[in-house]
């Protein structure tokens, strides 16, 4: 596995302190390493259907390895942006493909599912609309029988949850963007205004695209597959302009913040990072290439922007975190600290992570090429690592 840092402990997370933000890279100290007993730290690993608690990644259920689209994993994580419950803790969610959705509140962990929807269907593409969660369905008929749609009377798109009630709604169907039962809608990138979509039939064994673009004229949230019609202004799109939504950046464009919270990064790091904002729209992606000849090098990073804070999960394991969590003080003196998960088997990645109260939840998975084996998530409790707080 490619890694920003080459020691590793099976049983220790090593946290790092940055002692001298405010010097030159050429002059700054390296981190130091501070050893934090495991049991800060909790590994769960997905079932067919659930999830469970685990001693050691080993011990995760074995299954087959299937294409990503078709396996249990975790397919999008991120947070709201605030709460109006009485605790006020932000909650965090993922999306686990073909089984649900996860709510992360503080240290506990709930699955809210609905057979009917994500039976058969890919589902990912998190994103939020007034702090309320959204994502994304379709069927690959690629790994799975096109006969399959014929009994619908129409195909399922955007996908409402609702934190309070824990119940999903369909929002948007395929038919409500003026494309046909033969088509599934298997992309999109909402840049806060516009949606922009990618669609796909098979017919015949071969695959047709086509795009489209839309905008709510009212809140997300009061859309129907009912009034969709005269609640959307739908027009036609195209590839150039889908992959122009889609557009990669230099990292020299990424938001002030993750670039101070990398400051300590060597300028010839290679990486790919994917930045969400708590309770926002599509990530924006930004990379830092160094090595033009191939892309081999380049370690993949999600960034997630909260108000207080800001953090930055590589898929080594490495974790740079700055500002306060929730109603806890400053870590630091204000100064990125970093962390080094625990090291995973050989074939094992970390992806997406999200932040609750003082609870920090990663996604790990087996991976080889496309296909995915086991999966599952961590539970790291920040009180203990970073603020030496004992529950």
């Amino acid at each position: 596995m490619r890694s920003l840092f080459c020691r590793h402990s099976v049983f220790f997370i090593a946290f790092f302190i940055f002692l001298a933000a405010s010097c030159s890279k050429k002059n700054e100290l390296p981190p130091q390493k501070i050893p934090v007993q495991a049991q800060t730290f909790s590994w769960y690993a997905f079932t067919q259907n659930s999830f469970e608690k685990i001693a050691k990644l080993s011990d995760a259920p074995v299954v087959p390895a299937k294409p990503w689209t078709e396996a249990v994993r975790i397919s999008s994580i991120s947070c709201a942006a605030s709460a109006d419950k009485a605790d006020g803790i932000p909650e965090g969610y993922a999306v686990v493909n073909r089984c649900g959705i996860l709510v992360f509140k503080g240290d506990s962990v709930e699955l809210c599912s609905d057979s009917a929807l994500f039976s058969g269907k890919t589902a990912g593409n998190l994103v939020f609309f007034s702090d309320i969660p959204f994502f994304s369905v379709y069927r690959s008929t690629f790994f799975n029988d096109a006969d399959g749609k014929k009994t619908q009377d129409f195909t399922p798109f955007l996908i409402q949850f609702t934190p309070d009630q824990r119940i999903f709604y369909p929002v948007v169907t395929v038919q409500n963007l003026g494309f046909d039962s033969r088509y599934e809608i298997t992309d999109f990138i909402w840049d806060g205004t516009v949606w922009t979509c990618s669609a796909k039939a098979s017919e015949n064994e071969k695959t047709v695209f086509s795009y489209c673009t839309f905008q709510p004229k009212e809140p997300l949230y009061a859309i129907t597959p009912e009034n969709a019609g005269s609640s959307l202004l739908v027009a036609e799109s195209s590839a150039v302009k889908f992959r122009g939504a889609q557009e990669t950046l230099d990292f020299s464009n990424a938001p002030a913040r993750i670039k101070e919270l990398l400051g300590s990064l060597p300028e010839t790091a290679d990486f790919s990072l994917s930045c969400y904002t708590a309770g926002g729209h599509s990530p924006r992606v930004f990379v830092s290439a160094h090595n033009k000849k191939s892309s081999a090098s380049q370690l993949l990073a999600n960034a997630l922007l909260s108000e207080n804070w800001c953090g930055v999960l590589f898929e080594d394991g490495t974790f740079f975190l700055k500002g306060a969590l929730f109603s806890r003080p400053v870590m630091n003196g204000g100064k990125p600290v970093a962390l080094k998960l625990p090291k995973l088997l050989a074939g094992y990645v970390y992806s997406g992570f999200t932040v609750s109260g003082s609870s920090l939840y990663a996604a790990w998975e087996e991976t080889s090429f496309f296909k995915t084996g086991r999966s599952g998530f961590i539970c790291v409790d920040l009180d203990a690592v970073l603020y030496k707080v004992e529950k």
